[in-house]
């Protein structure tokens, strides 16, 4: 997330320095392209794996089962 945040505040300061350079205005429309996939997946994914995490559930299962044989009980 932190890689992202300073993605977004050097392409805001670069626009503040800018007045209209064409090689800030292409890093302008690249910049917000690369850093929301990532900033979505920073915010969507980590946030359930950390309050659900995803265990698998083992349920032992104890058959009891009659003897075959009733005189040999």
């Amino acid at each position: 997330m932190s890689k992202t945040y300073e993605l977004l505040q050097s392409a805001r300061a670069a626009r503040r320095r800018s007045s209209g350079d064409e090689e800030v205005t292409v890093q302008e429309e690249v910049v917000p392209k690369l850093a929301l996939p990532e900033a979505n997946g920073d915010d969507t994914q980590p946030a359930p794996q950390a309050t659900e995490p995803k265990i698998p559930v083992v349920v032992p299962t104890i058959v009891v089962s009659p003897p075959l044989d009733p005189s040999s009980a």
